[in-house]
């Protein structure tokens, strides 16, 4: 299963378990970590505020309050996984096409200030 369809099913699971069978954030998030395949921790948290945005949406209090208890539950969940260790680094291929972005960006004012105006 590729990543999109595993955070297709990792939502759809938080949806069921949310508004279906009315469990809260917390509990829904733990049971996927501890479960016998769990989610990367950050996946779950992307999936879960994904959710909460989608939930706020609607107009109904009862789901903009679910949207707001989930992403309560997924700044907490945040801040536990920042203190265990993990730290958000940008893959080598992001820091590589920045590089790149800026010597474009180098050359294009080089280029621009290099040339005289036309009339």
């Amino acid at each position: 299963m590729g990543t999109s369809e595993e955070q297709d099913k990792l939502e759809e699971t938080i949806i069921q378990q949310l508004v279906f069978d009315r469990q809260n954030p917390g509990t829904v998030v733990r049971g996927l970590l501890s479960g016998p395949n769990p989610p990367d921790p950050l996946q779950t948290v992307f999936a879960l505020t994904t959710v909460a945005a989608d939930l706020s949406g609607w107009h109904e209090p009862e789901l903009q309050d679910l949207s707001s208890r989930c992403f309560e539950e997924a700044t907490l969940m945040i801040c536990e996984l920042w203190a265990a260790g993990f730290r958000l680094t940008k893959p080598k291929v992001a820091k590589d096409q920045t590089a790149e972005q800026r010597e474009k960006r180098k050359r294009s004012q080089t280029f621009s200030t290099t040339t005289e105006p036309t009339e």
